[in-house]
C-alpha cells in the first residue's frame, strides 16, 4: 500500500497530538512507520505465494494471459512444438523467479525503511511512549492484513493448483459416470474415469509398432486416395517426432490419479466398467448383474437370432472383391 500522510488511523487523534508537539515530518514519519508495516504484510504474503507457486510449478493468472499470443504456435501444425513447448514452460519460470527476487528486494527496501523511521524518531526524541505506541498499532495493522490478505491468497493458490495440476473436477466427473454397484468410487478414481474414452493418457513407454500399425490401418480406412493418405502418414510422424524430441518426459497431472484407478480395478474385479452408448457416460456394473443383463437381451428372439456358423470370414472376402472391383 502507497504511504498516505494524510489518514488518520488512530482514533482520540493522536496524530494531531505528535503534530502539535514534534511538528508535520515527525507525524509523516510515524504514519509512515503504520503503512509501511501494512505494506510489508502485503510483500510478506506475495512471496510467500509466489514461492509455493515455484514450488508446485504452477502459474498466477498474470503471467498466463500476458503470454496467450504464443499460444497460437502451439495449436499450429508443425514439427517444433516442443520447442514452442519448452519455451513457453521456460519463459514463465524464468518470469516467476524474476518476480520471487523483485519482492524480496521490495521487502528487504521496507524493512530498511521502517528502521530507518524508528532511528529518526529517536534522534529527534520523540516520547518513548508515543513510539511503543506507533510500534504496538504499527503492528496489529501488520497482523491485520496479513490475515486478510493470507486468507485470499490461500483461496487464489488452490485455484491455481485445481484450474493447472486437475484438469477435470470431481463434480463434472461425477456427472459422466453412472454407478449402479454399491462401492464407493474414490474420487482419484472418479476424476479419471469422467473423463471417458477420447481421453488420451501420456504413455511412458511409445509403442512405435503398434502405432505404425494403427496410423496405417486408419490411413487405409478413411480413403482410398493414396495422397491423402500419405498427408495422414506425414502429420502422424510429425506428432510422434515431436513427443520422441521430447528431451524431459511431459509431466502429467493425472499421473497420480491413475495409480489410484487403477488399484481400484484391481481391487473390484467383480465390477464391469464400460461406456454407455448414448450421453458419453462410464457405465460401472457388478459383472453378474452385466452378464445377466446381457443374456436377457440376447435371449430376445425378436431382436437377435442365433446364427449357425461366424460369418466374418466371408464378409471379409465379400468385402475385399468389392474393393478390387
Amino acid at each position: 500500500m502507497d504511504e498516505n500522510p494524510d489518514t488518520d488511523l488512530t482514533p482520540g487523534g493522536l496524530f494531531e497530538q505528535i503534530k502539535e508537539i514534534y511538528g508535520n515530518e515527525v507525524c509523516f514519519r510515524c504514519k509512515s512507520m503504520i503503512n509501511l508495516n501494512k505494506k510489508l504484510a502485503s510483500l510478506k504474503n506475495r512471496l510467500i505465494f509466489l514461492l509455493r507457486c515455484r514450488t508446485l510449478e504452477v502459474f498466477p493468472n498474470h503471467i498466463i494471459n500476458n503470454i496467450r499470443e504464443i499460444n497460437t504456435l502451439q495449436l499450429e501444425e508443425h514439427p517444433y512444438a516442443h520447442l514452442v513447448d519448452r519455451c513457453m514452460r521456460k519463459f514463465r519460470k524464468s518470469i516467476l523467479n524474476i518476480e520471487i527476487k523483485i519482492s524480496v528486494w521490495k521487502k528487504r527496501a521496507v524493512i530498511e525503511k521502517i528502521k530507518n523511521i524508528n532511528e529518526q524518531l529517536k534522534r529527534e526524541k520523540v516520547c518513548p511512549k508515543i513510539i511503543d505506541t506507533i510500534e504496538n498499532m504499527s503492528e496489529k495493522y501488520f497482523l491485520n492484513t496479513f490475515k486478510k490478505i493470507k486468507r485470499a491468497n490461500i483461496k487464489k493458490f488452490e485455484k491455481l493448483v485445481e484450474d493447472q495440476t486437475q484438469p477435470f473436477k470431481v463434480t463434472n466427473a461425477d456427472q459422466r459416470i453412472k454407478n449402479y454397484t454399491d462401492v464407493s468410487i474414490p474420487e482419484e478414481a472418479k476424476i479419471v474415469l469422467g473423463l471417458g474414452p477420447k481421453h488420451g493418457i501420456v504413455p511412458q513407454r511409445l509403442p512405435r509398432l503398434e502405432l505404425i500399425k494403427d496410423i496405417e490401418d486408419f490411413a487405409q480406412t478413411v480413403t482410398n486416395n493414396e495422397e491423402e493418405r500419405n498427408s495422414i502418414r506425414n502429420r502422424c510422424v510429425g506428432v510422434i517426432n515431436n513427443f520422441i524430441r521430447q528431451k524431459k518426459p511431459i509431466n502429467d497431472p493425472l499421473k497420480k490419479y491413475y495409480r489410484t484407478t487403477s488399484k481400484f480395478v484391481r481391487d473390484h474385479p467383480n465390477i464391469i466398467i464400460s461406456n454407455s452408448d448414448k450421453g458419453n457416460t462410464t457405465v460401472l456394473m457388478l459383472r453378474e448383474d452385466y452378464i445377466t443383463e446381457a443374456e436377457k437381451m440376447l435371449n430376445n428372439e425378436s431382436t437377435y437370432k442365433k446364427l449357425k456358423s461366424d460369418p466374418t470370414k466371408k464378409k471379409k472376402k465379400h468385402k475385399i472383391k468389392l474393393t478390387i472391383s
